[in-house]
Parts: structure tokens; C-alpha cells; sequence
């Protein structure tokens, strides 16, 4: 396999895709393997099925090692700051 596409959305929350194949590990440890090559819409989880542990090995390989904390999260919560000295004079804080 050439190497896959990797996504990662918020914390711990990881996709690698593949031409066929798409796999997500979630931060509680729950995973979804789709063989999209026959099942496009994803209706198919193969995630629990023994047949399929090597797939999941195979492409969890390329899930990151290290995660960091959600810059996302942190810019939500400076911006709510920053929200919060921008406000008219006379407003309720």
C-alpha cells in the first residue's frame, strides 16, 4: 500500500484512507473499518470481525504515535475571551 491518507479530528480521533479501505479509531477506543471498494456508503462495519484484524493492523500503523491537544479547542476558548473584552460599554458580562 503506498501511504494513505490521514485525518485526525479533534483529540484523539483518527481516519486513514486508502483507495479500498477507510479505518477510524476514536478517544474511547471505538474503531470503524469500511471496505469502501464494495461498500461505498459505508454501510458495514467491519471493524468487529476477526477476519479483518490484519486489515485493522495494517492501517493502524499510520495512525499517529503522539497526540497533541486540540488547537481548535484552545482557539475556541481565546476567542471566547477575546469575545468578552470586545464587548459595547453598558453590556452585561
Amino acid at each position: 500500500m503506498d501511504k494513505p491518507a490521514v485525518t485526525t479530528w479533534l483529540f484523539k480521533n483518527h481516519a486513514v484512507r486508502t483507495e479500498d479501505w477507510r479505518y477510524i479509531q476514536y478517544a474511547n477506543g471505538d474503531e470503524e473499518l469500511y471496505h469502501n471498494a464494495i461498500d461505498p456508503l459505508e454501510w458495514t462495519n467491519l471493524a468487529g470481525k476477526p477476519e479483518y484484524a490484519q486489515q485493522k493492523e495494517e492501517m493502524a500503523r499510520w495512525l499517529p504515535k503522539a497526540n497533541n491537544e486540540t488547537p481548535g479547542g484552545q482557539m475556541r476558548n481565546a476567542d471566547a475571551k477575546g469575545k468578552k473584552g470586545r464587548q459595547k460599554t453598558g453590556e452585561k458580562r
